[in-house]
Order: C-alpha cells, then structure tokens, then sequence
C-alpha cells in the first residue's frame, strides 16, 4: 500500500478547507494511508487533529468557532488573547488519544533572529513578508512525545500572526506564526518522515511551497480550492460560520474532483478542460445549495432552542409542564 504524508498550509478561517479535505480523503478511504502530517499555523492545529484521527470532534470544532474566540482583547489591550484558543483545546482536544497516534506530526514556527518593527495594522505584512522572513528562522517541531503544555505552547506560537498577537517563547525563543518563513511545511514530512509520496491541502490558488525540495518526492498531490475562499479581511480573518460552512464543503468537493481527475489520467481518460470546468460548476451549484440547507437548519435549530428556554422559566407560571 503506497504511503503518503499529508501537509496543511497556514489560513487562518479559511482552515475550514482541510476539514472538507480531510472528509474527502476519509470517503476514499485514503486518510489510512497518511503516515505522516504537517502543518502550518492554523494548519498546525489541523494536523494534531488529524493525527488524533477524530473526524467529528474536528468538524464540531470548525463548525462551532467564532471571531469571539479568536479575537478577544487581551487585558493590556495592545494584541488579541488566546484565551479562545486556549479554552477550545483545552475542551476539545484529546491529548491523550493524540499520545496513542501513530502518525508523525509536525509543526513550524518563526523565530525572531532579530529585533522586528512590524505595522501598526496586519494588513500592512503582507507585502513585505519576504522582508519579514528574511529576518526570521524557521523551527520544525515533531510533536509526537511531548507533553501537553510543550504542545500547546508551540500550536500557540505557530498560529501567533504578528499584530494581531503577541509573540511565544519556546526554548527562550521568540516564535510567532510559522506562515511567515514556511507557509507550506513539506520539509519535515521529506526530511524528516522520509515521505515519498505527498498531499498539500492549500488555503489559496496561490500558495506556494519548496519546488526543489519537492523534486525528492515521487508523487505530489496538489488541493487547492477551485472558488476564492478569501484573501485576509474576507479570508484568514473571517470566521463566520457560513464561511466556515462553504470552506469545508469545498474542499470535500475539490478533493474528490482532484483524486478523480488523477485516476481518469491514469486511466489514459484525462478531463478535458471544458469538463473539469462543468464538474467545478456542478459542484459549486451542490456547494450552495448544502450552505443554504444547513444555515437553514442552524438557524431553525437555534429558534427551537430559545422557544424552550422561554418554555422552561414561564413555563410553569402559565400551566404548562415541561
């Protein structure tokens, strides 16, 4: 059986993505073939999660995140706390299964080489992040081993988008987000895993990994989302669940699109282009139409839920016994 490892690239809310991806891979029955995992900020998050091996806990988790847990003022006042974070790993995920995975995971950070001035506003990185890398070191975590608090604290790191949060130190490092030296983590899973064969689940048409660190493997499958997710307002930023909803739908969709096309090749019946572009237009028709159904359904779900709380304190009051 062909081994594979898989690697998630940083996003922030458009993470939702790899949840869809990763439903797909288990509809193919190709999530047992994963030996190894890696990723990158909150791609770091998704592969612990993977490597757990929880399916359900991991969609519970995306589909039930909101801004409020992600951007909540620290006291100082000067960054966002991770306290949302925090909370939700501390709930929901399961360490000590994760100590029983046989699957290697691997995460990244940033570490400061030198004293950085960074923007008054994120938006204002972007541009300059090769400026940024250029004076940053990536580090590369095997997580498999280590305790809880050791893990956290490098999932926190990982994901420490500067501005936006303050920097972790790890081993009397300053880390911040692994996205800003190495957004696409395949060297771990090459260097370290020995993986031959590779699926990249990426957060946007275009991300970008080490083209000649590729060339050692001798199979790469590219997932990219085939409908813009977001660029960073609208994108990495963005948690709301409709957004989370269409993200994970879409990359369930571009998942099963990719491993059909690669088989159709195989087959010496490659897609034509017109009918990889009806298949993405079927899709996103299917996509749409799935948000609607479940939005409905969420918001109808929440109205019955209000009706009992009311039920339940006036209840008795007005002779009615619940």
């Amino acid at each position: 059986m062909k081994k594979y490892g898989l690697c998630f690239s940083g996003g922030g809310g458009k993470g939702a993505y790899q949840i869809g991806v990763w439903k797909a891979l288990r509809h193919l029955g190709k999530n047992f073939d994963i030996e190894a995992v890696s990723g990158a900020s909150v791609g770091a998050l998704n592969a612990m999660l993977f490597a757990i091996g929880d399916y359900e806990k991991a969609e519970k988790i995306w589909k039930n995140i909101s801004a409020k847990d992600v951007f909540t003022v620290s006291s100082s006042g000067s960054s966002f706390s991770r306290e949302g974070l925090l909370d939700i790993m501390d709930k929901d995920v399961d360490f000590e299964g994760f100590k029983f995975s046989s699957v290697k995971t691997y995460v990244n950070t940033s570490a400061e080489t030198e004293k950085l001035v960074f923007p008054e506003t994120v938006g204002d990185i972007k541009p300059n992040i090769k400026k940024y890398a250029e004076a940053m070191e990536e580090r590369y975590y095997c997580l498999n081993g280590m305790d809880k608090d050791k893990i956290v604290q490098i999932l926190l790191a990982s994901s420490a988008l500067p501005v936006i949060y303050s920097s972790v130190k790890i081993d009397g490092e300053k880390m911040l987000d692994g996205g800003i030296t190495d957004n696409v983590p395949i060297r771990p899973l090459i260097e370290e895993a020995g993986c031959k064969n590779l699926i990249i689940a990426m957060c946007g048409k275009d991300s970008e990994y080490d083209l000649y660190l590729a060339s050692r493997a001798d199979e790469i499958i590219e997932i990219r989302p085939s409908r813009d997710i977001g660029e960073l307002l609208d994108g990495t930023l963005d948690f709301a669940g409709k957004s989370i909803l269409f993200r994970m739908q879409l990359g369930f969709y571009d998942t099963l699109r990719v491993f059909d096309m690669r088989e159709r090749k195989a087959m010496g019946l490659p897609y034509t282009e017109e009918e990889r572009v009806n298949s993405e237009n079927r899709d996103y028709e299917n996509i749409t139409a799935a948000v609607k159904a479940e939005s409905a359904l969420d918001r109808a779900d929440g109205r019955m839920k209000q009706y009992d709380d009311i039920l339940k304190k006036y209840g008795k009051k007005y002779g009615i016994d619940l």
